[in-house]
């Protein structure tokens, strides 16, 4: 595909406006790097990727073009000051298109492309936390971000500040994400179901993991697909978002070993049969 058709005609450098084609001449790859300022997992990752982007990844041949998540302009021109690559230029819709196009549900995401803006992995962040050389081979992620020796499950996880036994599971879950599930390849995405965006950054602050952005109409699609009618709900996906348990809060809860094997909910983490834990309803 065209780099114009993905980017649009103009990008955001860091000596001005350019066209996109000038922009991203010469590149080897391009990563695309979705990410805001107000999410914690983006401003830990940012100065990493930032980091080897001047001392390895440009003089390689790397263009990033950053993709942002920005509720403010200022957040973004703050934000884009501490990065040495491209941007979309703030509010642009080829933002949500790009979103779309790459099915981004959480931050931060790095989706690597070829020079002809073909896809090569959209786990570009598992390339860069893990140190693979760069330029990555075709293919490379699927190795190199989840070795077949280390099993990887995603989780959704349907919460909200407002809600007490949300707010006595999450530190569990937080901490025995922080010492075992983490390195084991487990990645959790917070579903919030705040009512306000303070209560949302307060609640998100105390998480060690990514989340859907504030508001997002996400939301209600994802609560309507696995049938969530009380939180906290954890719910447990193969890496191909094949539901594995609906039951992973049972599972944190009664200390079954991670990974979780297929349908493991209601038979390792509840019991089948048994009654729903206690929880606070999603009007």
């Amino acid at each position: 595909m065209a780099l114009v058709e993905l980017f649009g005609e103009t990008l955001v450098t860091k000596d001005g406006p350019k066209p996109t084609a000038e922009a991203l001449s010469g590149c080897t790859q391009i990563g695309v790097y979705f990410s805001a300022h107000w999410c914690p997992p983006c401003r830990a990752f940012t100065p990493k990727l930032a980091d080897k982007f001047k001392h390895d990844y440009a003089a390689k041949g790397l263009k990033v073009v950053f993709v942002s998540a920005d509720r403010h302009e200022k957040d973004f021109n703050e934000y884009y000051g501490e990065m040495p690559w491209h941007a979309l230029p703030y509010g642009c819709d080829r933002g949500k298109a790009l979103g779309s196009r790459y099915d981004v549900e959480d931050i931060p995401m790095l989706v690597i492309l070829d020079p002809q803006g073909n896809m090569l992995s959209k786990d570009g962040r598992i390339l860069v936390s893990q140190g693979m050389t760069y330029p990555w081979s075709l293919g490379a992620h699927a190795d190199a971000g989840r070795p077949s020796s280390v099993p990887s499950s995603v989780a959704r996880a349907f919460s909200a500040h407002w809600c007490p036994p949300c707010r006595a599971f999450t530190p569990k879950l937080a901490e025995k994400f922080k010492n075992d599930y983490e390195a084991k390849g487990l990645k959790v995405v917070f579903v919030s179901s705040d009512r306000n965006e303070q209560g949302f950054n307060e609640y998100y602050g105390e998480m060690p993991w990514h989340a859907l952005p504030y508001g997002s109409d996400r939301k209600e699609t994802l609560s309507r697909k696995y049938g969530v009618q009380g939180i906290p709900m954890f719910v447990i996906l193969d890496p191909e978002g094949n539901l594995l348990s609906a039951d992973g809060r049972g599972l944190v809860s009664q200390g079954a070993a991670y990974p979780w094997s297929p349908g493991g909910g209601a038979g390792a983490g509840a019991g089948a049969g048994a009654p729903p834990s206690s929880g606070c309803a999603v009007l």
